[in-house]
């Protein structure tokens, strides 16, 4: 009688001491009960006698799950939750859109990964309204620190303050480095809202002139100090005019040509070369901008459009402008060569004089350099913890100078939740 009284009193302090250790779930609140192998329940909690839990969902009903299989439990705030005939999680992926992100903030414990194709990103909560995270290419070149916080949360208005700040890595030994910061205003909830972003950018590059990175974005003003195809250009260089037969200007050595030039402009390179214009024409004319600034702006908003799927509209409009050059001087380049004569079969020699523009400086007239970038896209949830995406993006590039350009890039991710 003692020994069993005494394994009574033992069993009722151990039964006592875990059932102030478990948390009572049964208070009438909805959670969200995530599982070990991605499965996910949405309900009322009606029991938990600490092996199992029995939730009652508004789709199935009455179901009874072994803890042992359960990866968390998490309530449902308001403002989390669309319920339609079946419950939607949001997930804690509702403070992105495909790229950018709206001023919801990340939760407390509710960090995640995503993965793209060109390389992996990492958001931290530290706050329920701060985070961090890191963003790079898969060989860590470039890298980047991402900083978020919410400002103001009021009803379905938010608003935060982001940071993006950036080396090139092991690119040119780190020597490259920039930022974007920018104010997001989202109106809606995390399953269904609309964002309005503003900021700027900035690049420091190399001061270094031969420095190989982006040339094309660092240069001032023309490339050239001649163009074979641009009419508007200040020394548009035109078609010979003494050429009269069904002729082309075809390459010296084939498709492609010597460095891809027609025999005519790489008779020109070479005068120009012969004559020391050219080795000055590159170290004058290519000069190149050590700051670069730009207005950045964007659009983006998400909705469902299904039980675990939802329509994705992200956007970014990069602005800048650019500073011009000028040609102080000018120079006449008589130039000899052969054109391929198609009804003969043969080369006809020509000579041509072209005028080249000389003495380049910078003006105070800027062009503008606008680039739209869209992302439309589809987020496919496949549980709270996991989620895949697919955009149909693309790019217009609108030069004041040299045209516009547009091209698409699609691109898939996956997200995940840690």
């Amino acid at each position: 009688m003692k020994k069993f009284t005494l394994t009574l009193c033992l069993w009722l302090t151990f039964s006592m001491s875990f059932s102030q250790d478990d948390q009572d779930y049964t208070n009438g609140n909805q959670y969200v009960i995530s599982r070990y192998d991605g499965g996910e329940y949405i309900g009322e909690i009606i029991s938990d006698d600490g092996r199992e839990i029995l939730i009652i969902t508004q789709s199935i009903g009455k179901i009874y799950i072994r803890k042992s299989m359960i990866s968390s439990i998490k309530k449902i705030e308001n403002g989390e939750i669309t319920y339609d005939e079946d419950y939607k999680a949001t997930g804690p992926f509702t403070t992105r859109y495909y790229f950018t992100n709206n001023a919801l903030p990340i939760k407390k414990n509710e960090n995640y990964a995503m993965i793209n194709l060109f390389g992996p990103e990492i958001q931290l909560s530290v706050t329920n309204s701060t985070s961090i995270g890191i963003m790079a290419s898969w060989i860590a070149s470039p890298i980047g620190v991402v900083l978020k916080q919410q400002l103001l949360s009021k009803n379905t208005f938010h608003l935060s303050l982001g940071t993006i700040m950036g080396t090139s890595g092991y690119i040119e030994q780190g020597s490259i480095f920039g930022g974007l910061h920018w104010l997001t205003a989202t109106f809606g909830d995390r399953s269904t809202n609309i964002s309005f972003s503003g900021g700027l950018g900035y690049m420091k590059w190399p001061s270094a002139q031969n420095s190989s990175i982006m040339n094309n974005q660092r240069r001032i003003g023309e490339n050239y100090g001649y163009d074979f195809n641009d009419e508007s250009h200040p020394y548009y260089v035109p078609e010979n005019p003494y050429d009269t037969t069904t002729t082309s200007y075809n390459s010296i050595w084939g498709w492609g040509g010597y460095y891809g030039y027609d025999r005519r402009e790489q008779a020109l390179r070479d005068e120009l070369y012969a004559t020391n214009y050219y080795s000055n024409f590159n170290t004058e004319i290519f000069q190149f901008k050590d700051f670069q600034l730009a207005s950045l702006f964007s659009i983006s908003a998400i909705t469902p459009i299904g039980k675990k799927a939802s329509f994705i509209f992200d956007s970014m409009i990069i602005s800048r402008n650019k500073k011009q050059l000028k040609y102080t001087g000018e120079r006449e380049i008589d130039i000899d060569y052969t054109v391929y004569n198609t009804l003969t079969g043969l080369d006809d020699q020509y000579d041509q004089t072209i005028l080249v523009g000389t003495d380049p400086v910078i003006s105070d007239d800027t062009y503008n350099h606008t680039t739209l970038i869209f992302m439309p896209a589809v987020r496919f949830s496949k549980s709270f913890e996991k989620a895949f995406q697919i955009s149909l993006a693309g790019f217009i590039d609108i030069h004041e100078l040299n045209g516009t350009i547009s091209a698409p890039v699609p691109t898939i991710s996956w997200l995940r939740k840690f």
